[in-house]
């Protein structure tokens, strides 16, 4: 079956986004099947905390906060910009949202049915382990804002990134 002009322009994106590298051509082609794209406005609550989580989200512009949002309080953990990714929760079999993601600036980004993602990578081992290696170091960046901001709350000094070679 021909692609439309715009499933063509998804696959382009997605084939370009940065949390995808290294994925194979056909798996691509299968997420871009299934792909959403979506629009969010300035301020506007992306993910929220509890609620239920059913997709994985690939950030194509604008930028977002990944927050900890509970009644008294709500901070920005880390600034995601475009060619980053959230809504890892819903990947994992995590069946609600655990961290809140709000838009700071109009955002573009591509939905992902978290079902579709698991899928692929349940039927091949090579997409698996790109997806999830992707994954876990998306994850170790969250852990390290978060940890960055509670420092910063507890008084401490930031400490300097250490050099990376």
């Amino acid at each position: 079956m021909p692609q439309s002009g715009g499933e063509i322009a998804l696959l382009d994106l997605l084939k370009r986004h940065r949390f995808l590298e290294g994925l194979p051509h056909q798996a691509v082609v299968e997420l871009a099947r299934h792909a959403r794209p979506v629009t969010f406005g300035r301020d506007e609550i992306i993910l929220r905390t509890g609620d239920p989580s059913t997709s994985f989200y690939l950030l194509v512009s604008g930028t977002a906060c990944i927050e900890v949002s509970r009644p008294v309080y709500t901070v920005c953990i880390q600034t995601l910009g475009p060619g980053e990714a959230f809504g890892w929760s819903a990947v994992l079999g995590e069946p609600f949202t655990v961290f809140q993601v709000k838009a700071r600036e109009p955002v573009q980004a591509i939905e992902l049915p978290a079902t579709v993602v698991t899928a692929l990578c349940e039927a091949d081992t090579q997409v698996a382990a790109t997806f999830y290696r992707k994954l876990a170091e998306l994850l170790a960046r969250r852990v390290k804002a978060l940890e960055l901001r509670l420092a910063e709350f507890l008084g401490s000094p930031r400490q300097a990134e250490p050099n990376r070679q």
